[in-house]
């Protein structure tokens, strides 16, 4: 009776696992549960620093009072906790990432991101003082509320415009920003535009700023700045013609520019004023002392404020008063590189519904499935293509796409019949064999155990062909297999033993060019192994 009950399952669940490949689209774009907002909110990018976590830990709990994270999460986007840098006015920068006075005021800047953008947007600003403690929003858009006086005491629109290349410098390492407001131009600029004969409009303004590390500052993902920032910007009036690009000698690298005719230095002080409270009556913020500046929006309380009021005249035509004055460079520029921990999130994020119920049909009928990744014209990301050889150990991809998309990677189940988790393999060194096929930068692996996900990439293309080219594929898959067998877990804890043998024979990505990594019960965490 069982069996024929099982087979009687079986059509059923083959229609189930279909329709979860059918459906990418839809699920790809479905509006998250405020559940997964929170838990995304609170466990994503986590800081190692105490203070930072302390931070958190007060939020978390504000938001079981007053729910302001899916409100927030619509707004903004998600915090990113270990990108936070840390300005506190008595100790400056120091080198142990941690205060050695507690008693003073110290503000911290924590960077927000939206999924859709790959950019910093706004910035939770919380100042901690011995008796009380307020919090403040700033986004990007309010540069205009600021003003552009150069002279005036205080912040103007260009500190604000330094704060987030700041921010966005720490998050995605980029050092290029476009201009887009006229307004934001200062006096250099303007005057070497005049004497090259160039309007603005017919042209394009690129800020290179050097954000060099601090001296004595031994981790530059959390760090404590001192109370005023200088940064040395070169300004490009005008890009090089395709054809003349990479033959510009003493130019930088990354923007092959053919006039350069501005240099200066950005100084702000990140020492910023933010009202007294808790955080219910935050004004929009000014810097040093004197009155928040009007404006629409407000960043104070736990919720960010709505932005309104009038474009600015430089900005008519996006007709937009949410819009920045600057944007990162252009898709067809050298784009800012992803860390592949953030990429690896991503993905997942995308195809976890899918990976899921193709990994509970593999895993009832002891079976791998697997499906592609796929990118199209419009950089959209979504799994196709579930298929299943109705084979235990191996199953083979179908990669028919249209035309317009691109395979960007793939994942398969590693099923097993047993209902410990942990007798299901970590990947094999079959599993890298898509990889020397689809030798390309950041071409992924995804192998789903059910408890966990693992993911193999491709973050050196030079050194994982050389890797390939001396360790044949099937040599690994058998040497991996008796070592495994040895291994101390081999018994109790089969997926330990195959992933320590894995990563002895494949060693440090600075040696392989391949990225070793796997993620926690939610499958959108990822942590390198290698």
């Amino acid at each position: 009776m069982k069996v024929k009950k099982l087979l009687w399952l079986l059509p059923v669940l083959a229609v189930v696992g279909y329709a979860a490949c059918r459906k990418t689209d839809s699920r790809a774009t479905e509006e998250p549960s405020t559940q997964v907002k929170e838990s995304r909110f609170f466990s994503e990018h986590t800081s190692t620093n105490p203070q930072v976590q302390g931070i958190a830990k007060y939020l978390e709990r504000q938001n079981e009072k007053l729910g302001f994270v899916e409100k927030t999460v619509k707004k903004i986007g998600y915090p990113r906790w270990n990108k936070t840098f840390i300005v506190n006015q008595s100790t400056g920068i120091n080198p142990s990432d941690r205060l050695e006075n507690e008693d003073t005021t110290t503000i911290y800047y924590i960077p927000f991101v939206r999924d859709s953008q790959n950019y910093v947007n706004a910035s939770l600003l919380i100042r901690t003082q011995p008796s009380d403690t307020a919090v403040q929003y700033l986004m990007d858009w309010q540069y205009q509320n600021y003003g552009f006086d150069s002279t005036a005491t205080g912040w103007n629109a260009n500190s604000i415009f330094h704060v987030f290349a700041m921010m966005d410098n720490l998050v995605f390492g980029r050092t290029q920003f476009r201009i887009i407001d006229s307004n934001l131009l200062v006096s250099a600029e303007r005057n070497a535009l005049n004497g090259a004969g160039l309007s603005f409009n017919s042209t394009t303004v690129t800020r290179t700023l050097d954000f060099a590390p601090n001296v004595g500052s031994s981790n530059l993902t959390e760090l404590l700045m001192p109370v005023e920032v200088c940064t040395p910007v070169t300004v490009c009036l005008l890009e090089c013609p395709p054809e003349l690009h990479g033959f510009r000698p003493g130019l930088t690298e990354t923007l092959p520019c053919c006039l350069v005719q501005a240099t200066y230095s950005f100084c702000t002080t990140v020492m910023v004023y933010i009202p007294s409270g808790d955080g219910g009556d935050g004004g929009s913020g000014s810097g040093g002392t004197g009155t928040p500046p009007s404006g629409g929006g407000g960043g104070g309380g736990l919720t960010p404020g709505d932005c309104g009021g009038v474009a600015p005249q430089a900005l008519i035509e996006t007709a937009d008063p949410c819009t920045s004055g600057w944007g990162p460079v252009n898709p067809d520029e050298p784009p800012v590189t992803e860390p592949v921990d953030t990429m690896l999130a991503r993905y997942s994020r995308i195809f976890n519904s899918t990976a899921d119920s193709i990994f509970a049909l593999s895993n009832s009928n002891n079976e791998e499935w697997g499906h592609i990744l796929v990118q199209n014209a419009s950089n959209n990301v979504y799994p196709k293509n579930c298929t299943t050889s109705h084979d235990p150990g191996y199953v083979k991809q179908n990669r028919s796409i249209l035309n317009g998309e691109i395979i960007i990677g793939e994942l398969h189940t590693h099923p097993d019949p047993s209902p410990n988790p942990l007798n299901r393999s970590a990947p094999s060194g079959a599993d890298l064999a898509p990889l020397r096929i689809n030798s390309k930068q950041n071409y992924t692996v995804f192998v789903d155990c059910g408890n966990v996900r693992y993911a193999l990439v491709i973050e050196n293309v030079s050194l994982s062909r050389s890797f390939f080219a001396s360790n044949p594929v099937d040599l690994i898959n058998y040497n991996q297999s008796v070592i495994a067998q040895s291994h101390p877990d081999a018994y109790s804890n089969w997926q330990n033993a195959t992933q320590a043998a894995l990563l002895q024979l494949i060693g440090s990505s600075s040696n392989c060019g391949i990225g070793f990594y796997k993620s926690d019960a939610t499958k959108t965490n990822f942590v390198k192994l290698n």
